[in-house]
């Protein structure tokens, strides 16, 4: 009970007459005077609600467990939209007619009620007298004699934007609020977002490095492929397959503004993995293409077989010169031969390679600029919103 409560000092919020008393200087409203306000919406809804949300074990596992990341994140949408509008949703007088007396009678003429009217009058239709049971008929509507009598006792509060707003940071203040929000595993979120997208990039520079920087490595929407080459004048799908990582970390369905820090970080790792690959290949660190390493077997061994491989007087060199690329061995009466097929190459050593990596990496310079930046902003401060509650 003792948490309905809220207790201020005297006078600092309006509407009381304490600071009025003070300066009077009447006995029990002095400097040490409290205004005490019940706080129906942080504990009469907000702590019942959030008690359940933490204490219910099957509530608890199917809402803050990040093991399904696209549930956890729709989970916590949902319920930080909940919490940032309670308070406006509960207050708010928004389209909302207040309780009068003032009705508009059948004939089409309005008039106000007073007490005198719902006495002296049995019938306002001006039919004449009351139906003698206590209710008086108002235009089509039966309104009781003690509905129109308590109706000017009906509290109206005047509630503004200020009052919303106090409450609203009582409900974030709240310790049962510190402890909902660390029930969010967010950077295990994180976490597993940023291995999934890390996973996406390392299979695509693995798919460059076997088959050249026209590999077909890109696995976003093919809708957006033809968009990226229009409008942006991508070519190469390795840069296609970036474009798509970088937005789709800052897409709604994948983003949470309290890992605003950290997705911008994996952002800058994102480009800086790329940027250490293409440098590592110009200055001749990496190869591309493949060693292929086969056996082949040349069958039983006939007259022309080189004796001084497969008996005793090899001194084992078999192994070596098997391993030097191309010295037939023994193997149960028959031959094998190993050969290193080295289709590896450097592709700083090629130009036209040189050219339309330089090409892929001024689009994308321009594209981060002009785009993903601005874009990035719209995603953590919307437009229109303010920024104390973006």
């Amino acid at each position: 009970v003792e948490g309905m409560f809220v207790y201020d000092d005297c006078g600092d919020i309006g509407g009381g007459n304490g600071g009025k008393d003070k300066e009077d200087g009447k006995d029990g409203e002095g400097a040490g005077a409290k205004h005490v306000e019940i706080d129906l919406i942080t504990a009469g809804v907000w702590v019942p609600i959030v008690t359940a949300l933490m204490t219910d074990p099957a509530i608890k596992m199917a809402i803050f467990s990040p093991g399904i990341a696209n549930i956890f994140q729709q989970n916590y949408i949902v319920l930080d939209a909940f919490l940032a509008d309670l308070a406006m949703t509960l207050l708010s007088t928004t389209g909302t007619t207040p309780i009068s007396t003032s009705v508009s009678v059948s004939e089409g003429t309005d008039r106000d009620l007073d007490d005198n009217d719902v006495r002296s009058h049995g019938n306002v239709n001006g039919s004449g007298s009351g139906s003698g049971n206590g209710t008086t008929a108002i235009g089509d509507i039966n309104m009781d004699d003690d509905f129109l009598a308590l109706a000017q006792l009906y509290y109206q509060p005047d509630i503004d934007e200020r009052h919303i707003q106090a409450v609203q940071t009582r409900i974030y203040c709240h310790p049962m609020t510190l402890d909902y929000s660390k029930k969010w595993n967010l950077p295990i979120y994180y976490q597993l977002r940023f291995g999934e997208i890390c996973a996406r990039l390392e299979k695509a520079i693995k798919g460059v490095q076997i088959d050249g920087w026209d590999a077909d490595v890109y696995t976003g929407p093919e809708a957006l492929k033809s968009t990226l080459k229009d409008k942006y004048a991508f070519e190469l799908p390795f840069f296609m397959e970036l474009f798509d990582s970088l937005t789709w970390m800052w897409r709604k369905d994948v983003f949470l503004k309290p890992l605003t820090h950290r997705f911008l970080r994996g952002t800058v790792q994102l480009l800086g993995r790329v940027i250490a690959f293409v440098k590592s290949g110009l200055e001749g660190e990496i190869k591309f293409g493949i060693m292929d390493d086969h056996e082949e077997e040349d069958g039983d061994k006939d007259d022309n077989y080189d004796d001084n491989f497969g008996n005793g007087n090899d001194n084992g060199n078999d192994s070596d010169n098997r391993m030097m690329g191309g010295s037939p061995s023994r193997i149960g009466g028959s031959a094998t031969r190993s050969r290193v097929m080295d289709t590896s190459y450097k592709w700083c050593d090629r130009i036209e390679d040189v050219a339309a990596v330089s090409w892929e990496l001024t689009v994308l310079a321009d594209y981060i600029v002009t785009d993903h930046i601005p874009t990035v902003v719209e995603v953590v401060c919307p437009s229109g919103v303010p920024v104390s509650d973006a």
